[in-house]
């Protein structure tokens, strides 16, 4: 068992054993303390990881991970959105087809063609 879940076992022991020793709060909702502790078992049990919650990775220091450009050696000690590529952070890509180049040209040749176009300047400022 992870520590997570060793807390939340020893809480709701505390509530349901502990008699004047449990907090108001918690007493009041046993139940619901109950139900995140059977939820937490059955995810490890399913082997399904929680949200948020990770064990993946060994960081903890976030002031280790790797911005853009910077050497890895896996997506561990890369920034949360940005991915270890051939020992280098960077983002996600993926290869453009020819179609899509030739697509992506006559879309750039039809907006530069009118200037009034609100994304002229964006494309079409070094013609």
């Amino acid at each position: 068992m992870n520590q997570l879940m060793l807390v939340v076992l020893a809480v709701v022991a505390l509530c349901y054993c502990g008699g004047n020793y449990c907090p108001k709060v918690l007493s009041s909702n046993k139940e619901m303390l109950l139900g995140v502790l059977v939820g937490m078992a059955l995810c490890s049990f399913m082997d399904s990881k929680l949200e948020g919650y990770t064990d993946d990775c060994d960081i903890v220091d976030v002031s280790k991970l790797l911005g853009g450009g910077q050497s890895c050696n896996n997506d561990c000690q890369c920034t949360a959105d940005l991915v270890c590529i051939d020992g280098k952070c960077g983002r996600k890509t993926r290869d453009v087809s020819p179609e899509e180049l030739v697509r992506f040209a006559s879309d750039r040749a039809a907006i530069c063609s009118d200037p009034s176009n609100p994304m002229y300047n964006m494309f079409c400022s070094g013609n």
